[in-house]
């Protein structure tokens, strides 16, 4: 089985990652929340690599940065997939909770995991999983008797961790804490 080729992007400004996941074999890719001011380099080195994209995944809507995915589209035909509890109307694909999209020999399974929005949806592919949610991180190294907020949503966010948490590699798009970090040093 072919191992699945990753690549961070960020976007310094908005500290957004962006990434571009890829199979050697066939050279159908994929991107995840590409941000608007970064199109030319995403595509840039997309092209370089000689990639067919095919998908523009976005985690979530953001109100950090303005998503680069129609741009994207209008350039390269492809589509653009969000998770269905977002309400967005220019998405092509709107996935539900376990629902998957092909790229190459690779599977990409949508998990609904509602955070900051109701339409979170975080993406696992080949043992890795992609989210734009940093409480879902958070929530994954906290006991459970430690998170002081009832309600359902962090119930399904615990149980989905503790369910994961062992087989996956969680990847975060966006990073907000990496600004602390940066001023730090």
């Amino acid at each position: 089985m072919e191992k699945l080729n990753i690549s961070q992007l960020i976007d310094n400004e908005t500290c957004t990652y962006t990434y571009v996941l890829w199979d050697k074999s066939t050279l159908d890719a994929i991107i995840i929340d590409p941000v608007i001011e970064q199109v030319s380099r995403d595509l840039d080195y997309i092209k370089k690599l000689k990639l067919n994209l095919k998908y523009v995944l976005e985690t979530h809507i953001h109100a950090d940065h303005i998503t680069g995915a129609s741009e994207i589209r209008n350039q390269n035909n492809v589509k653009i997939c969000y998770g269905s509890k977002t309400g967005v109307k220019g998405a092509d694909i709107l996935l539900d909770n376990d629902d998957v999209i092909n790229f190459g020999s690779f599977v990409v399974k949508a998990i609904h995991t509602p955070g900051h929005t109701n339409g979170c949806t975080s993406y696992y592919v080949d043992g890795n999983m992609f989210t734009g949610e940093l409480v879902f991180l958070l929530i994954a190294i906290l006991p459970w008797y430690i998170i002081p907020i009832p309600g359902s949503m962090w119930a399904i966010f615990h149980i989905l961790v503790i369910t994961l948490q062992a087989f996956i590699f969680m990847v975060l798009t966006i990073m907000y804490i990496s600004l602390a970090s940066e001023e730090s040093h």
